[in-house]
């Protein structure tokens, strides 16, 4: 499943935001192959999107929009959509186009209209358009696209009529403390995962020394270290509480790190959003995962990947594969708005990193008012 374009408004703070996730040019000599639809090569799309930005800059914004629509069309429950609401006495809107696995651009729409003298999250009037085009062997992004401009879309507040027709799919969001996951596979046993697991764990923390289950309990397992007595239990992708502080925070991350990675290697998904994983990681270690994750990603798949960390730059990924967002105070507030590194390095020979060192994106954080404090 993949993400073309999301648009959203009166969302988490976003006012008439817009993120592109296609490119129209073929870039040369590509770090990551195949970065179209299978069997539709001018069908252009990210495979692998790095977001880069100041704290606050809606980098999690995206995926909680994200995760919202998708749990909506999944069972048509607007609480978490409707929480995501900024002003909430005026209308707020999301479009979304995505093509699942036939060779379909569709586009979701919804609009969240206030009721009047509302009290909470239950209060607005969601109506939703679905629209779709079919993709043909010669057609990109943009001709499809301008298809679906050019229907006069008709929203509705049946929900089930609106969204018939869309395939199921599935995701996985990982945020620091919590996931949000929907398998479109089944898992294939459990030797990838341990393997998996052992080789993170023990990358971040050399003192570990094996991974194992636990015989008649299901998802549950046993990490052995040298600086430990006993083995700390890992059950259903968690630690039992009383174990969370024998490992470091950094180790604690590498549960949640080792279970997208197998997913991504078993193509369990389709669809990852990484936020901030790796916050406690050391810069290498990250960089690693995100090559394996770049080298493992599949076809028709897409990986959204958060991060603070300028290292990454170096990797060799495409230009395009780098979203820089950037806040600045408009009219409406704070506005958010998506920068492709690709639309300013037009060279093959043109540095991502050097053009963040010079600030060619405006997406740097202002540290005057920090530097400010040595005056007090």
């Amino acid at each position: 499943m993949v993400i073309m374009r999301l648009e959203a408004d009166n969302l988490c703070g976003f006012h008439s935001f817009d993120i592109d996730f296609s490119y129209p040019k073929k870039p040369v000599h590509s770090t990551i192959p195949d970065e179209h639809l299978s069997g539709f090569p001018n069908f252009r799309y990210k495979k692998v999107n790095i977001l880069m930005g100041t704290n606050a800059s809606g980098k999690t914004s995206i995926g909680r929009i994200l995760m919202a629509v998708f749990n909506f069309v999944k069972n048509q429950d607007s609480s978490l959509l409707s929480s995501l609401v900024g002003r909430k006495s005026r209308e707020a809107t999301v479009y979304l186009d995505m093509v699942v696995n036939s060779p379909i651009l569709h586009r979701i729409g919804m609009h969240l209209t206030p009721k009047e003298n509302q009290t909470g999250n239950d209060d607005f009037v969601i109506t939703v358009y679905h629209g779709m085009t079919p993709i043909h062997p010669r057609d990109n992004y943009e001709t499809c696209k301008a298809a679906l401009d050019q229907m006069q879309p008709v929203f509705s507040s049946d929900y089930s009529d609106e969204l018939e027709g869309l395939e199921e799919f599935g995701w996985y969001f990982s945020y620091p403390g919590e996931r949000s996951r929907r398998l479109l596979s089944s898992p294939n046993g459990n030797g990838r995962y341990i393997d998996v697991l052992k080789n993170v764990l023990s990358s971040l923390d050399c003192s570990i020394t094996d991974v194992i289950p636990v015989d008649g309990a299901k998802n549950t397992y046993l990490i052995y270290s040298t600086n430990q007595d006993d083995a700390i239990v890992l059950k259903d992708g968690a630690l039992i509480e009383s174990d969370r502080s024998r490992l470091s925070s950094g180790t604690v991350h590498g549960i949640y790190i080792a279970s997208m990675l197998t997913d991504i290697i078993e193509h369990r998904n389709g669809f990852y959003y990484c936020d901030e994983q790796f916050s406690y990681t050391a810069s290498d270690i990250e960089k690693a995962c995100l090559a394996v994750m770049t080298q493992k990603i599949g076809d028709n798949e897409q990986l959204i990947f958060t991060t603070h960390n300028s290292d990454v730059l170096d990797m060799g990924l495409p230009k395009h594969s780098f979203i820089f967002l950037r806040k600045s105070i408009g009219e409406n507030g704070a506005d958010v708005t998506a920068v492709d590194a690709s639309y300013y390095l037009k060279k093959n020979t043109d540095s991502v990193k050097r053009a963040v060192e010079n600030d060619l994106f405006s997406a740097a954080p202002d540290t005057s008012r920090i530097f400010s404090l040595e005056e007090i």
